[in-house]
């Protein structure tokens, strides 16, 4: 029998480092004996672990965990492999990813959110980064008690647990099972199995800061969204009809990202432009934007630097996206007849192409103050007509597409 709390420190990982190397060369010089065959084994183990979590992105960390304990559990022939994390107030530990052979009971649903306590002597050795090597489950002493009675309802017969450090903290551990008979590991494969718990422990060091991260740019797209959204109130306070256009307008160029199968994210930033692409509008007086009759030559003059008096509003907030330029250029025309700076086909942003579409459609077919809203087959007309002249053809095609085959119809907002 025998129960060890084998300190876990740089000593036996750079030992294990030294005997890989020193395999590794021998191998190549045919000098392999069993013993030697064995430590390549165990490096290939560390190997194909450390290939499994690099080469994984966030979101498949976690099948990256899975994965890797099937390698450890068919390597090392455990029957049960698992990853235990502490809560942040190390006062609870889970479970979170298990394996087991064939005909072997999971535990995974019984082991979450567990008071730490109902492990003592457990939890003593793991904090002091000790490992916990048992060969013999029924002969562990009283000191002991809770953890053999909770092995011994799980039918463990041995079990090895090495703990996960972090920035000196425990923040977890790897847990090993051996149920259809008793097993003593060798110092090597408990050498190997430290090795891999630095693997483990800097995946998830890894797995936290990118979640973190997620959590940072989804609270900042909150942010630029309620901006957006107060930017849309402070102009719907002297020109509804504005607010509610650049509304319509958003939701027809997010139908029209999706019809054209664009990034997602490029489909959120035109969406966020389309919100705002109006917002030049406040340096106006409402007579003019509201205007009933013909606007005068200077009148026109001035309403043709909305796009740019926007820019210098919206290139304050640093968008993930190109917001600024899309508001700036969403009057271009693919001939150079638009504005503000004339620019022509492949000059324009092809978000500010997009919106272009959806901001002429929208028109088109709204009440304006100065004339009642068209047909939507007059509007659909108008940009066939003009596709390839003043608008890109494969977003004519897809708004056509939308609204004759697909029945898309904008929102009606109370006036």
């Amino acid at each position: 029998m025998l129960i060890l709390g084998i300190n876990m420190n740089s000593k036996s990982k750079s030992d294990f480092k030294t005997l890989l190397a020193t395999a590794i060369k021998d191998n190549e010089n045919g000098l392999v004996s069993q013993a030697k065959d064995e430590e390549i084994r165990l490096y290939k183990l560390v190997a194909l672990i450390s290939k499994t979590m690099l080469k994984s992105t966030y979101e498949h960390l976690p099948a990256a965990f899975d994965q890797s304990l099937n390698h450890i559990g068919h390597f090392l022939n455990m029957d049960r492999v698992y990853l235990f994390t502490l809560s942040p107030d190390s006062k609870q530990m889970s479970n979170i990813h298990e394996w087991c052979q064939k005909k072997i009971e999971p535990a995974i649903e019984m082991l979450q959110d567990l008071d730490v306590e109902i492990f003592p002597w457990w939890m003593k050795k793991l904090r002091n980064e000790e490992i916990i090597r048992i060969d013999d489950v029924n002969a562990m002493d009283d000191n002991q008690l809770a953890e053999r009675e909770i092995l011994q309802a799980q039918m463990i017969k041995s079990c090895l647990v090495v703990p996960l450090i972090l920035d000196q903290n425990l923040i977890g551990f790897l847990g090993f099972d051996s149920v259809r008979h008793k097993k003593k590991w060798t110092d090597e494969e408990i050498n190997c199995l430290v090795f891999i718990s630095d693997i483990f422990s800097s995946a998830i060091r890894r797995q936290s800061q990118e979640s973190r991260l997620l959590d940072s740019v989804a609270e900042l797209q909150h942010i630029l969204n309620e901006t957006v959204e107060a930017f849309g109130t402070i102009i719907g306070i002297n020109d509804p009809y504005t607010q509610n256009h650049q509304i319509r307008t958003s939701q027809l160029v997010v139908a029209l990202g999706k019809q054209l199968d664009l990034d997602p994210q490029v489909i959120e930033g035109i969406k966020l432009a389309s919100m705002i692409h109006d917002v030049g509008v406040v340096h106006f007086p409402s007579q003019i934007i509201n205007k009933t009759t013909a606007l005068s030559q200077k009148e026109y003059a001035l309403i043709k630097t909305h796009p740019l008096r926007g820019y210098e509003i919206v290139s304050k907030i640093d968008f993930h996206q190109p917001v600024a330029e899309i508001v700036l250029q969403h009057h271009e025309k693919l001939d150079g007849s638009g504005y503000p700076n004339g620019l022509k086909s492949d000059e324009i942003l092809f978000q500010a192409k997009v919106l272009s579409v959806a901001d002429t459609y929208e028109a088109m077919v709204s009440n304006r103050p100065y004339r009642k809203a068209h047909p939507s087959s007059v509007a659909l007309d108008f940009l066939i007509q003009n596709s390839g002249i003043l608008f890109d053809p494969k977003i004519v095609d897809a708004c056509v597409t939308l609204v004759r085959e697909k029945g898309f119809v904008l929102w009606e907002i109370e006036e």
